[in-house]
């Protein structure tokens, strides 16, 4: 589940705002649009946004009600796959 997920530039821009889904157990979840649409910055929010140095993230991100943003020592599988266009 995904809720309020938001990226905000330093500048005040809005890059991704109050974005939501929610995917059921089993589900698959493709995500298409124009170059330029938010796309991999939605990935990169989902699976990292400690490494968006600059930007402003914030929402709540969950799979299985276990929260994806919080560090864990144990290593896992990451939720989520960037497909390139080709």
């Amino acid at each position: 589940m995904v809720r309020g997920l938001s990226v905000t530039a330093a500048d005040g821009w809005s890059i991704l705002s109050e974005v939501g889904l929610r995917v059921a157990p089993g589900e698959i979840l493709g995500i298409q649009g124009p170059p330029g649409a938010g796309k991999s910055m939605l990935m990169r929010a989902l699976i990292a946004p400690q490494d968006l140095g600059g930007l402003a993230v914030r929402g709540d991100v969950r799979l299985a009600d276990r929260d994806l943003w919080e560090r864990h020592a144990e290593p896992r599988a990451a939720p989520a796959a960037w497909l390139p266009p080709q």
